[in-house]
């Protein structure tokens, strides 16, 4: 086996330093990301595992990486197909609430939501989502 060696750091280093990253820095971030799930989609492997603990900062672009608990949607030998029942692997806070629920019916969908999760960490600098309906200081009068 022969792995490509990444000089960088991880999203989540930058995170932990500034909480919030410029709108240009984090959109392609973001592309670059949408990019290797796009790639990684087409050839029928979900990744599982979507954060910024996986996304290598290398030279102005971003490398989504450690493919340890990803799954193929298809039958291919080699490849994981599903999780056991009631088994969670990876970030809850980066997961599809269908992921959360049941491990075994993850599809590229719940990649997609953690990618939204982590452009929203990039933007607001919090994984959380907060629904505005709630905040004490918000005024829709």
């Amino acid at each position: 086996m022969v792995l490509e060696f990444i000089e960088g750091h991880r999203l989540r280093d930058d995170l932990n330093k500034r909480k919030v990253l410029d709108q240009r820095v984090a959109l392609g971030v973001v592309m670059d990301l949408l990019a290797a799930l796009d790639a990684a989609h087409q050839a029928s492997i979900v990744h599982r595992d979507v954060s910024p603990e996986n996304l290598m900062l290398s030279k102005g672009r971003c490398v989504l990486i450690d493919f340890s608990i990803g799954m193929s949607t298809t039958k291919d030998v080699g490849m994981t197909q599903a999780t056991k029942t009631g088994e969670h692997l990876g970030r809850v806070d980066y997961m599809a609430p269908e992921q959360k629920k049941d491990m075994t019916r993850v599809d590229e969908r719940c990649d997609l939501y953690a990618a939204a999760v982590v452009l929203l960490e990039m933007l607001s600098g919090s994984a959380t989502f907060v629904d505005g309906s709630q905040d004490p200081g918000r005024n829709d009068g």
